[in-house]
């Protein structure tokens, strides 16, 4: 036996080193396979719950706005695409493609989601240069008051030289009254408030939602019919599921 070793040590070595980093690649492979199952287990369960919550903003028919600008994606990386060779020959057809449409249904309603939200930040520069022009309008109405006013004082005073210089002073008083009352419209026929006030007045119609949201319909429609779509996969209780779970359990 041991004239055997003596004689064969340098491929009875060769043989060890080949086994140890055989076994070293299987070991680094499998935990490689057990953290990718992790991952996608792990993401299997905030898709179905990110769309639990995203049908829950549908609500009697409509969307709930504020509740999609809250909202969070539903998945960056798509581990399922990165990972699913791992599980080829560990997953039968049907389970292997119910997960491939969970992921296909899960990116639909994710798109819908982006767009929405695109839509509503979209909205919220069209209501700020909407107070923009609103206010400049009022700057501008502010201005042409302050020159009306000044020109109708103007007037006023022309006038009243031109008419009182001659009478006496209880008639050059009376006409003066007169005059004043006359050309006081001129200044402001339409008696605004004043620049702050209605700017204070802008800001709590567009917070009072004077601007009408809206939404395609399309988008309701389509969440609805991925949704749907979804609940019918039943993921959960597929043996695919169970597989994933069970080897991303493994401790080594």
């Amino acid at each position: 036996m041991w004239d055997f070793i003596k004689e064969n040590w340098s491929n009875i070595f060769l043989i060890l080193v080949t086994a140890s980093a055989l076994l070293v690649y299987l070991l680094q492979e499998r935990r490689k396979i057990t953290e990718a199952a992790a991952l996608i287990k792990i993401q299997i369960d905030e898709l179905q719950n990110g769309i639990a919550e995203i049908d829950s903003f549908i609500v009697d028919g409509k969307l709930n706005f504020t509740a999609f600008y809250e909202s969070h994606q539903l998945f960056n990386e798509d581990y399922w695409s990165k990972y699913k060779h791992y599980f080829v020959k560990r997953l039968d057809a049907k389970d292997f493609g119910t997960i491939s449409k969970l992921y296909e249904y899960a990116s639909e309603i994710q798109e819908q989601q982006v767009l929405m939200k695109t839509l509503q930040k979209n909205f919220f520069f069209v209501c700020q240069q909407n107070i923009s022009n609103l206010e400049t309008t009022e700057v501008l109405k502010t201005i042409n008051f302050q020159n009306n006013v000044q020109l109708v004082t103007d007037y006023q005073a022309k006038l009243k030289e031109a008419v009182t210089s001659e009478l006496d002073e209880e008639t050059a008083q009376a006409v003066t009254e007169i005059i004043q009352k006359a050309t006081a419209g001129y200044a402001f026929p339409s008696n605004p408030n004043s620049l702050t006030d209605n700017r204070q007045l802008i800001l709590n119609l567009v917070n009072q939602q004077y601007f009408t949201t809206y939404s395609p319909l399309q988008i309701k429609l389509s969440l609805e019919k991925y949704i749907k779509k979804y609940s019918l996969l039943e993921i959960d209780g597929t043996d695919g599921y169970k597989t994933i779970k069970k080897i991303s359990e493994r401790r080594f």
